[in-house]
């Protein structure tokens, strides 16, 4: 199964794509200030992918 959305609130894109894959790989564009949160968006989106209701 394949997916896409985007959303865009308060300047901040957000897109989501999904491709048949087992595992979850994950990547940001942020600004260079926001580096420093990649690795906590990365864990909280994985858990919110995981216990999503299918």
């Amino acid at each position: 199964m394949t997916g896409f959305g985007r959303s865009e609130r308060d300047g901040i894109v957000v897109e989501i794509r999904s491709v048949n894959h087992r595992y979850f790989d994950f990547h940001t564009r942020i600004p260079q200030p926001l580096l420093k949160l990649e690795e906590k968006i990365k864990k909280n989106m994985s858990t919110i992918c995981r216990t999503w209701p299918c």
